[in-house]
Protein backbone atom coordinates (compact mmCIF):
# COMPACT_ATOMS: atom_id res chain seq x y z
CA UNK A 1 0.00 0.00 0.00
CA UNK A 2 1.33 3.43 -0.96
CA UNK A 3 0.42 6.60 0.91
CA UNK A 4 1.58 10.21 0.63
CA UNK A 5 1.89 12.33 3.77
CA UNK A 6 2.47 16.05 4.33
CA UNK A 7 3.50 17.56 7.67
CA UNK A 8 3.35 21.31 8.29
CA UNK A 9 5.16 22.93 11.17
CA UNK A 10 7.31 26.05 11.26
CA UNK A 11 9.42 24.53 14.06
CA UNK A 12 11.79 22.38 12.04
CA UNK A 13 13.16 20.37 14.98
CA UNK A 14 9.67 19.18 15.95
CA UNK A 15 8.79 18.49 12.32
CA UNK A 16 11.86 16.29 11.84
CA UNK A 17 10.98 14.26 14.92
CA UNK A 18 7.37 13.81 13.81
CA UNK A 19 8.45 12.98 10.27
CA UNK A 20 10.73 10.16 11.45
CA UNK A 21 8.06 8.80 13.78
CA UNK A 22 5.35 8.82 11.10
CA UNK A 23 7.72 7.10 8.66
CA UNK A 24 8.55 4.38 11.18
CA UNK A 25 4.90 3.70 12.09
CA UNK A 26 3.81 3.45 8.46
CA UNK A 27 6.79 1.28 7.53
CA UNK A 28 6.00 -1.25 10.26
CA UNK A 29 2.38 -1.29 9.08
CA UNK A 30 3.58 -2.24 5.56
CA UNK A 31 2.77 1.11 3.93
CA UNK A 32 5.05 2.51 1.25
CA UNK A 33 5.12 6.14 2.32
CA UNK A 34 6.16 9.35 0.60
CA UNK A 35 6.48 11.98 3.32
CA UNK A 36 6.93 15.70 2.71
CA UNK A 37 7.57 18.38 5.31
CA UNK A 38 6.55 21.98 4.64
CA UNK A 39 7.76 24.92 6.71
CA UNK A 40 6.18 27.73 4.66
CA UNK A 41 2.63 28.51 3.59
CA UNK A 42 3.69 28.60 -0.07
CA UNK A 43 5.12 25.08 0.08
CA UNK A 44 2.07 23.79 1.96
CA UNK A 45 -0.32 25.31 -0.56
CA UNK A 46 1.63 23.90 -3.51
CA UNK A 47 1.72 20.43 -1.96
CA UNK A 48 -1.94 20.17 -0.97
CA UNK A 49 -3.85 22.05 -3.65
CA UNK A 50 -2.34 20.61 -6.81
CA UNK A 51 -2.40 17.15 -8.35
CA UNK A 52 -1.64 14.70 -6.96
CA UNK A 53 -3.35 15.47 -3.66
CA UNK A 54 -1.58 14.11 -0.59
CA UNK A 55 -3.44 11.34 1.24
CA UNK A 56 -2.73 12.47 4.78
CA UNK A 57 -2.06 16.00 6.09
CA UNK A 58 -0.86 16.99 9.58
CA UNK A 59 -1.69 20.59 10.53
CA UNK A 60 -1.12 22.55 13.73
CA UNK A 61 -4.30 23.48 15.59
CA UNK A 62 -3.51 27.19 15.35
CA UNK A 63 -5.47 29.97 13.71
CA UNK A 64 -3.41 29.46 10.58
CA UNK A 65 -3.89 25.68 10.58
CA UNK A 66 -7.64 25.97 11.12
CA UNK A 67 -8.03 28.59 8.42
CA UNK A 68 -5.98 26.58 5.96
CA UNK A 69 -7.97 23.43 6.65
CA UNK A 70 -11.26 25.25 6.07
CA UNK A 71 -9.98 26.75 2.82
CA UNK A 72 -8.62 23.41 1.63
CA UNK A 73 -11.96 21.66 2.12
CA UNK A 74 -13.62 23.98 -0.41
CA UNK A 75 -11.72 22.28 -3.25
CA UNK A 76 -10.20 19.14 -1.77
CA UNK A 77 -12.40 16.43 -0.24
CA UNK A 78 -9.76 13.76 -0.70
CA UNK A 79 -6.97 14.55 1.77
CA UNK A 80 -7.41 13.20 5.31
CA UNK A 81 -6.55 15.85 7.92
CA UNK A 82 -5.15 15.42 11.43
CA UNK A 83 -4.77 18.43 13.75
CA UNK A 84 -1.96 18.47 16.31
CA UNK A 85 -2.59 20.61 19.41
CA UNK A 86 -1.28 21.49 22.86
CA UNK A 87 -4.79 22.07 24.23
CA UNK A 88 -8.46 21.76 23.24
CA UNK A 89 -9.30 25.43 22.69
CA UNK A 90 -9.80 25.05 18.91
CA UNK A 91 -11.41 21.62 18.86
CA UNK A 92 -14.86 22.87 17.79
CA UNK A 93 -13.54 25.00 14.96
CA UNK A 94 -11.42 22.06 13.77
CA UNK A 95 -14.51 20.15 12.70
CA UNK A 96 -15.18 22.73 9.99
CA UNK A 97 -12.33 21.02 8.12
CA UNK A 98 -13.74 17.50 8.66
CA UNK A 99 -10.54 16.10 10.21
CA UNK A 100 -10.25 12.49 11.30
CA UNK A 101 -8.55 13.47 14.57
CA UNK A 102 -7.71 16.37 16.87
CA UNK A 103 -4.73 15.08 18.79
CA UNK A 104 -3.74 16.84 22.00
CA UNK A 105 -0.13 16.30 23.12
CA UNK A 106 1.19 14.59 19.96
CA UNK A 107 4.41 13.68 21.81
CA UNK A 108 2.52 10.86 23.53
CA UNK A 109 3.73 8.08 21.24
CA UNK A 110 1.02 5.47 21.79
CA UNK A 111 -1.83 7.83 20.95
CA UNK A 112 0.13 9.34 18.06
CA UNK A 113 0.84 5.90 16.63
CA UNK A 114 -2.82 4.89 16.86
CA UNK A 115 -3.90 8.14 15.21
CA UNK A 116 -1.42 7.72 12.35
CA UNK A 117 -2.63 4.20 11.59
CA UNK A 118 -6.30 5.16 11.85
CA UNK A 119 -5.77 8.17 9.59
CA UNK A 120 -3.82 6.09 7.07
CA UNK A 121 -6.54 3.44 7.02
CA UNK A 122 -9.20 6.14 6.53
CA UNK A 123 -7.21 7.74 3.71
CA UNK A 124 -6.83 4.43 1.91
CA UNK A 125 -10.51 3.56 2.38
CA UNK A 126 -11.48 6.90 0.90
CA UNK A 127 -9.69 5.97 -2.29
CA UNK A 128 -12.25 3.34 -3.18
CA UNK A 129 -15.08 5.66 -4.21
CA UNK A 130 -15.40 8.36 -6.87
CA UNK A 131 -17.55 11.29 -5.73
CA UNK A 132 -18.80 14.22 -7.81
CA UNK A 133 -21.32 16.86 -6.78
CA UNK A 134 -23.00 19.41 -9.04
CA UNK A 135 -25.94 21.76 -8.64
CA UNK A 136 -28.36 19.08 -9.79
CA UNK A 137 -26.92 15.77 -8.61
CA UNK A 138 -24.50 13.83 -6.43
CA UNK A 139 -22.75 10.96 -8.20
CA UNK A 140 -20.95 8.26 -6.25
CA UNK A 141 -19.56 4.96 -7.51
CA UNK A 142 -16.98 2.39 -6.53
CA UNK A 143 -13.72 2.55 -8.46
CA UNK A 144 -14.16 -1.07 -9.56
CA UNK A 145 -17.30 -0.04 -11.45
CA UNK A 146 -15.33 2.38 -13.64
CA UNK A 147 -13.30 1.30 -16.68
CA UNK A 148 -12.26 4.74 -17.85
CA UNK A 149 -13.04 8.46 -18.04
CA UNK A 150 -13.30 10.12 -21.45
CA UNK A 151 -13.00 13.86 -22.01
CA UNK A 152 -15.08 15.68 -24.60
CA UNK A 153 -14.76 19.46 -24.55
CA UNK A 154 -15.88 20.53 -21.06
CA UNK A 155 -17.66 17.31 -20.13
CA UNK A 156 -16.40 13.93 -18.96
CA UNK A 157 -18.02 10.60 -19.79
CA UNK A 158 -17.62 7.91 -17.12
CA UNK A 159 -17.61 4.50 -18.81
CA UNK A 160 -18.70 1.77 -16.43
CA UNK A 161 -17.58 -1.85 -16.56
CA UNK A 162 -21.18 -2.92 -17.20
CA UNK A 163 -21.28 -0.94 -20.46
CA UNK A 164 -23.34 2.01 -19.18
CA UNK A 165 -22.13 5.58 -19.12
CA UNK A 166 -22.56 8.63 -16.88
CA UNK A 167 -21.74 12.21 -17.89
CA UNK A 168 -20.55 15.05 -15.67
CA UNK A 169 -19.57 18.65 -16.33
CA UNK A 170 -15.87 18.83 -15.56
CA UNK A 171 -12.39 18.85 -17.01
CA UNK A 172 -10.42 15.63 -17.12
CA UNK A 173 -7.57 17.33 -15.23
CA UNK A 174 -9.99 18.07 -12.40
CA UNK A 175 -11.21 14.47 -12.30
CA UNK A 176 -7.64 13.19 -12.34
CA UNK A 177 -6.78 15.36 -9.33
CA UNK A 178 -9.55 13.65 -7.33
CA UNK A 179 -8.29 10.12 -7.97
CA UNK A 180 -5.39 8.02 -6.59
CA UNK A 181 -2.56 7.75 -9.12
CA UNK A 182 -1.87 4.13 -8.17
CA UNK A 183 -5.32 3.12 -9.48
CA UNK A 184 -6.06 5.57 -12.31
CA UNK A 185 -3.60 6.60 -15.02
CA UNK A 186 -3.74 9.18 -17.82
CA UNK A 187 -2.92 7.22 -20.97
CA UNK A 188 -4.08 9.90 -23.42
CA UNK A 189 -5.16 13.55 -23.26
CA UNK A 190 -8.74 12.28 -23.53
CA UNK A 191 -8.55 9.07 -21.46
CA UNK A 192 -8.04 8.29 -17.78
CA UNK A 193 -8.05 4.52 -17.25
CA UNK A 194 -8.60 2.23 -14.27
CA UNK A 195 -5.44 0.12 -14.02
CA UNK A 196 -7.18 -2.57 -11.98
CA UNK A 197 -9.75 -3.24 -14.73
CA UNK A 198 -7.23 -3.63 -17.57
CA UNK A 199 -6.88 -7.16 -18.89
CA UNK A 200 -4.36 -6.56 -21.67
CA UNK A 201 -2.25 -3.91 -23.41
CA UNK A 202 -1.38 -4.47 -27.07
CA UNK A 203 2.13 -3.03 -27.40
CA UNK A 204 2.15 -2.82 -31.19
CA UNK A 205 -0.95 -0.61 -31.43
CA UNK A 206 -0.81 0.78 -27.86
CA UNK A 207 -4.39 -0.30 -27.22
CA UNK A 208 -5.83 -0.89 -23.77
CA UNK A 209 -8.36 -3.71 -23.38
CA UNK A 210 -10.55 -3.92 -20.28
CA UNK A 211 -12.05 -7.00 -18.67
CA UNK A 212 -15.46 -5.78 -19.83
CA UNK A 213 -14.34 -5.83 -23.47
CA UNK A 214 -14.08 -2.05 -23.80
CA UNK A 215 -11.06 -0.68 -25.63
CA UNK A 216 -9.17 2.63 -25.77
CA UNK A 217 -5.80 3.73 -27.13
CA UNK A 218 -2.81 5.23 -25.39
CA UNK A 219 -0.94 8.15 -26.93
CA UNK A 220 2.74 7.71 -27.72
CA UNK A 221 3.68 10.35 -25.14
CA UNK A 222 1.69 8.76 -22.31
CA UNK A 223 2.47 5.12 -23.15
CA UNK A 224 5.64 4.89 -20.95
CA UNK A 225 3.68 6.31 -18.01
CA UNK A 226 0.94 3.71 -18.53
CA UNK A 227 3.41 0.83 -18.62
CA UNK A 228 5.25 2.10 -15.54
CA UNK A 229 1.95 2.39 -13.67
CA UNK A 230 0.94 -1.17 -14.62
CA UNK A 231 4.29 -2.46 -13.39
CA UNK A 232 3.81 -0.68 -10.10
CA UNK A 233 6.82 1.61 -10.45
CA UNK A 234 6.81 4.52 -7.99
CA UNK A 235 7.96 7.99 -9.06
CA UNK A 236 8.84 10.33 -6.18
CA UNK A 237 9.10 14.08 -6.40
CA UNK A 238 10.47 16.60 -3.92
CA UNK A 239 8.51 19.81 -3.33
Amino acid sequence: MEISVCIYNAKNDETDHLLRFVAAVLFHADYRAKILSCSTEAALRKTTTKYPYVDLLFLPATSFGMGFGEELRKTNRTTTIVFLADDDQNVYRAFQSLPIAYLIDPKEKQRLSETILRAASWAMAGKKTFYHESRTQILQMNYKEIDYFESEYRIVHIHRADGTCETITAKLDEVEAMLPSNIFCRCHKSYLVNLENISMVNKSERSVLFQSGAKVFSSKAQYPTLIAALRGDVICETV
